[in-house]
């Protein structure tokens, strides 16, 4: 620690991080010093590996140290907008929201308020109130609800978050691309295209799914392929049969189920990767098949989505 607290270098995060750590070992004098006159804005960055890190999640653990330190009009400023950027639609990772929580949760722990929810609502004509102990009150609502309104009548402040969710209509979704491109092709034994809309039973066959990264963003790490097969086909596993797949890109992991697989795998700029699977046409009847994606795991700005179609398995 001593040696860090030497260099003329460190980053605002390392700084802060550091300041932390001293305050811990009972040296608060030397932490504030560390941060005399520092910032306590972190650069925007959002890295897709090694670290997982962010601006964001820097930022939280920036409002941590301001918490040891009792520093509370700084770290009550920098809370409130770690808590609107988790309360409002923009993506976060695993780790930028771990961290962003974490420091909330200290900074409202060090600095208690009104311990109550106090507050009046009107969902849809449905009027009513609430003064409770909880943390949280969760109201659930049908979806033809369309008006909604709260009052905070208690001291403290009051978060109001709203969440729906679904399942999008088959056959509705889109072709979409983001920072990389996807696309997909279903071949015969002899690599000719095949039309795999009407199939028949016990016909093998071959997806090739194809991934390029556009070079916007430089090379691209952690990325996760998402392949859902229709309930008519069945995935032949190549490591437990014959069928050659050393036409398919090197991956990092792949996990092969009974309706899915699941290739985790990292992409160069500018380079593509593609991925052979051989299936069957194993069941007579009518399926939806899923449409086919691949994202960043850190980064939902980067993906790239095939929508589904509707097959068929004749005899």
């Amino acid at each position: 620690m001593n040696r860090l607290r030497e260099r003329t270098d460190l980053s605002i995060p390392a700084r802060w991080r550091l300041a932390a750590a001293y305050k811990i070992a009972g040296q608060k004098e030397v932490a504030v010093e560390l941060i005399q006159g520092h910032g306590k804005t972190v650069p925007q960055y959002n890295e897709l590996s090694y670290t997982y890190g962010s601006n964001y999640r820097d930022e939280a653990m920036i409002v941590e140290t301001l918490v040891l330190l009792n520093m509370k009009t700084d770290a009550a400023e920098m809370a409130k907008a770690l808590a609107d950027r988790l309360n409002n639609d923009e993506w976060m990772s695993t780790q930028t929201t771990a961290y962003c929580l974490l420091a909330v949760s200290k900074f409202m722990g060090a600095y208690k308020g009104e311990s109550k929810l106090k507050f009046t609502f009107d969902i849809d004509g449905t009027k009513g109130s609430r003064n409770s102990a909880l943390s949280m009150i969760r109201f659930e609502m049908n979806e033809k609800s369309d008006q909604v309104k709260v009052e905070n009548t208690g001291d403290g402040v009051l978060y109001i978050r709203l969440i729906s969710k679904g399942i999008p209509v088959a056959g509705e979704e889109k072709n979409e691309a983001s920072n990389i491109t996807l696309s997909v092709k279903y071949l015969d034994m002899n690599n000719k295209t095949l039309n795999v809309a009407n199939m028949k039973q016990g016909t093998d066959f071959i997806a090739e799914i194809t991934v390029t990264n556009s070079g916007i963003r430089g090379d691209l790490k952690e990325l996760a392929l998402v392949h859902i097969v229709p309930s008519g086909w069945e995935i032949h596993n190549s490591r437990m049969d014959e069928f050659a797949s050393d036409k398919s890109s090197f991956f990092t992991y792949q996990d092969i189920r009974d309706d899915r697989i699941y290739t985790y795998f990292d992409l160069s700029s500018g380079k593509s990767k593609t991925f052979r699977v051989q299936m069957n046409s194993s069941y007579l009847g009518k399926f939806y098949m899923p449409g086919i994606s691949v994202e960043a795991m850190y980064d939902n700005t980067i993906y790239g989505r095939v929508k589904g179609q509707w097959i068929e398995v004749i005899q």
